[in-house]
């Protein structure tokens, strides 16, 4: 792999891939169903610049992952609410299930990790497989609209714009998730206030 050199120019991809991404966050925060077909083309786009960048876990993480996920999220939140009519209700989970939840994330990370580092030139296999089993979980809890998944999403943009995006200088993507960053604790502020209105929990 060439290493770039600092704050390079954003290519193509990435351009695309944050400002796709930018406006499934934005539409997320507004519990709109719209937002799981701007996140198809984000997951896209990232899954090429992944794999530019060496970042194996990640590219896998965009098309085995992300991808179905998006498109199981997108019938969720049509299909299984009350009338089935995008009338999910967003719910919050109790202590026990957070915790078995958290467990099974740790786990997953655990998995990651250690073949990544062995078997695959990734440059940050650890801060790799941290961010992908954070990531796979909160995708499947936004999947599911449970409330918590904005915790998860906010310690992983938080890794990704201080830490993983600048060593890959991916410079436009480390600026871009600190704003995820800020619109996540937007969402998780949100979401409360609408789950605290339609107290389903699961």
């Amino acid at each position: 792999m060439t290493t770039p050199s600092a704050w390079a120019l954003p290519t193509w991809p990435e351009l695309l891939a944050v400002s796709t991404a930018a406006v499934c966050v934005w539409l997320t925060i507004k519990n709109k169903i719209s937002n799981w077909p701007w996140g198809i083309v984000s997951v896209l786009f990232y899954a090429i610049v992944f794999w530019r960048t060496e970042a194996y876990a990640n590219f896998g993480l965009q098309l085995l992952y992300y991808l179905p996920c998006c498109i199981y999220g997108w019938w969720h939140w049509a299909k299984c609410g009350p009338t089935q009519n995008d009338d999910l209700p967003i719910r919050r989970l109790s202590l026990q299930k957070n915790l078995l939840w958290l467990g099974i994330t740790i786990a997953i990370m655990v998995g990651i990790g250690g073949p990544i580092a062995a078997r695959t030139h990734d440059p940050y296999p650890y801060a790799d497989s941290i961010t992908t089993g954070l990531s796979i979980m909160a995708q499947w809890m936004q999947a599911k609209k449970w409330f918590e998944n904005w915790w998860y999403w906010i310690v992983v943009d938080a890794i990704y714009a201080f830490y993983l995006f600048p060593a890959l200088k991916l410079n436009v993507s480390a600026v871009l998730y600190f704003v995820f960053m800020v619109m996540a604790m937007r969402g998780a502020a949100e979401w409360k206030r609408q789950a605290i209105s339609e107290p389903v929990h699961a």
